[in-house]
């Protein structure tokens, strides 16, 4: 990273370890969604740049996400710190005006919700945030390569919007975003963003980065990113779909939330339901391509070890993820159909080469919450361990078999029951188990956890332990 010198005095030594190590590290949290050939560039050139993120690059969230910095590179400072020649200044420079014609009916907007809700303006404005705008702007530039930054902030106290400029794209931003992937072979979309937005109209882009927000040095890091110095090794931890596939999105609310999905959050809710996303959870692409095959499955008790091998097949040294699913016993009622117990990433593999990982988990992990009896209990039957890079690309590894119900933790339930009835699955699922390693487990390979209550806590006036 650059500093002008008068910040270089400023800047303490600390600060600069601290930046240097998020220089280092920070492109392990990104990932390609989708990705061709004409990545990484051999060299920087002239370049289109565009979008919400190019110039005004978030590199934190609102309220307790926000980042506070003496220093920041943004997407256009980071590019052109690596040597690129930005040909869309003029678009950088007219941009920001669309975004402040709008200001006041966002302004009207958040009085008119404050009025509805009998709640402050102030309340209501906390972790707000104004959608993007439409723009015109012409795209007539000749350049090597494109990059199309979209930008999208949230924070704390305020849900995202099922608006345009929000959680869908604008039709400013589909509009250009299709043009210029279809116009250059070299185009990537990069996503600096918190969380999901519909890529519905453009989840056929050759190219696209979840960029994230990165701190203070997320321009940096899309420039390494972009040219190969740095190879994303990051995972999904939310799953991204179209809007229409998630439910009960309109049971959010300012005052109160009905959370009607019960367990079947996430991932938990697309595999469930046979639901496919567009970007499952764990999913995430780099510059190269891993295979992971069985090493061993063993336990001791409770304790369940699974080595892999992992080889790198591709043309660039990178890091995997592996991930452990397991797939709880469906005899006796509905579960989840899968819930992540274990993930590890590797070290840097270089083409051709391989490494050995260990994973653990304490089978304890898998066990569901018995509410009328207050306890944690693994139901008879047989739970299957799957193991792989993403939450729906997997194989068995082997299966844990269960003679009996095994009651893990003995508690006390002290919220109130809810005014709906849970979620249950509609898919059932029948694994072939024929030629897969089995596991038994008993009672005895278990240590009964129960906790104790002798303390009381009182909430207006009334005890409730």
């Amino acid at each position: 990273m650059k500093y002008d010198s008068k910040l270089e005095q400023e800047i303490q030594p600390y600060e600069k370890e601290h930046i240097d190590f998020l220089k280092e590290n920070s492109a392990e949290c990104t990932l390609f969604l989708n990705k061709n050939d004409a990545f990484p560039l051999s060299s920087p050139c002239k370049l289109i740049l565009v979008g919400s993120g190019a110039r005004q690059t978030l590199r934190g969230g609102t309220g307790s996400g926000e980042v506070e910095a003496r220093t920041f590179t943004t997407c256009e400072q980071g590019l052109e710190n690596a040597g690129f020649e930005i040909v869309s200044k003029d678009w950088l420079d007219k941009f920001p005006k669309f975004k402040k014609e709008k200001r006041d009916s966002y302004v009207n907007y958040i009085r008119e919700l404050a009025e509805n809700y009998k709640a402050n303006v102030f309340e209501m404005q906390m972790g707000g945030v104004q959608p993007e705008a439409e723009y015109d702007l012409p795209l007539e530039y000749q350049a090597d390569a494109a990059i199309y930054v979209i930008s999208r902030i949230s924070g704390e106290n305020s849900d995202r919007r099922l608006v345009k400029g929000d959680i869908y794209l604008t039709d400013s931003e589909i509009r250009d975003i299709l043009f210029l992937n279809e116009k250059y072979e070299k185009f990537m979309l990069v996503l600096n963003v918190v969380g999901p937005v519909d890529l519905t109209p453009v989840k056929n882009v050759k190219n696209i980065l979840y960029l994230s927000i990165l701190g203070v040095v997320t321009g940096d890091i899309l420039a390494d990113v972009v040219l190969g110095k740095a190879n994303p090794s990051g995972k999904l931890t939310t799953t991204w779909s179209a809007v229409k596939d998630y439910r009960y999105l309109d049971e959010f609310g300012f005052n109160n939330t009905r959370y009607l999905e019960g367990v079947y959050v996430g991932y938990r809710y697309f595999d469930s339901f046979n639901v496919r996303p567009f970007y499952p959870f764990g999913f995430g692409l780099s510059y190269t391509d891993f295979i992971i095959t069985k090493k061993s499955l063993s336990n001791k008790n409770s304790d369940i070890s699974v080595e892999v091998e992992v080889k790198n097949t591709g043309k660039y040294a990178g890091k995997e993820v592996v991930q452990i699913y397991v797939s709880p016993s469906q005899e006796n009622m509905d579960k989840p159909f899968q819930s992540l117990v274990s993930f590890k990433k590797t070290p840097l593999i270089k083409p051709n080469e391989n490494a050995t990982l260990t994973l653990n988990f304490k089978f304890e992990d898998v066990a569901r919450y018995d509410e009328e009896n207050a306890q944690y209990v693994l139901d008879k039957g047989d739970y299957i361990i799957r193991v792989g890079n993403s939450s729906d690309k997997t194989e068995i590894y082997g299966y844990i078999s269960l003679n009996e119900n095994i009651v893990t933790q003995k508690l006390k339930n002290i919220g109130g029951k809810p005014d709906f009835p849970p979620l249950k699955p509609e898919i059932k699922y029948k694994d072939d188990l024929t030629n897969v390693q089995k596991i038994e487990l008993t009672k005895d390979d278990f240590k009964l956890v129960e906790m104790k209550y002798d303390y009381k806590t009182k909430v207006n006036e009334k005890i409730i332990i």
